[in-house]
């Protein structure tokens, strides 16, 4: 018997195919971390939607480019130093989020969490940078649950 949410939930998941399998071909990437976190899945997701905002018509082309340079710092570098560019290009793109979305934010509270944000993700970086340095493998990044694209439901 075929389940109606089944047939429901396969809409959506064919309406961000693209994502998704941009999403899965990073999270090939990580796979054998062991303790890879569902925050950094979400972090990965992250990078991929933002592609897809700021490269609309070519965001495929540049996901495949960012994964294959992943792919050839894992290659020569490791784990460690694949989740340390993953962490770089997490906060790189987070903090150009957080930085627009403050730009355009009315409330002052708003603006100011979005600031300490900011703060926080510069602080952590170079806290990653040291254990990076120290051969240490890092966490990619975490992200607001309001700022994970909203297909990763389906991944």
């Amino acid at each position: 018997m075929i389940d109606e949410h089944q047939i429901l939930d396969q809409e959506p998941r064919e309406k961000w195919r693209r994502e998704i399998d941009a999403y899965h071909a990073l999270l090939d990437l990580v796979r054998n971390i062991p303790d890879l976190s569902r925050v950094e899945q979400h972090a990965l997701a992250f990078i991929i939607e933002d592609l897809r905002q700021h490269a609309p018509e070519h965001w495929e082309e540049e996901a495949a480019a960012l994964t294959g340079t992943l792919r050839r710092t894992k290659e020569s570098e490791g784990a460690t130093g694949l989740t340390w560019a993953l962490a770089q290009e997490f906060a790189r793109r987070y903090d150009a989020t957080l930085a627009q979305l403050q730009l355009q934010e009315q409330k002052s509270v708003r603006q100011e969490n979005l600031d300490i944000l900011r703060t926080r993700l510069a602080s952590d970086l170079e806290t990653l940078k040291t254990a990076n340095q120290e051969g240490r493998r890092v966490p990619i990044g975490s992200v607001v649950l309001e700022h994970v694209p909203p297909w990763f439901q389906y991944v």
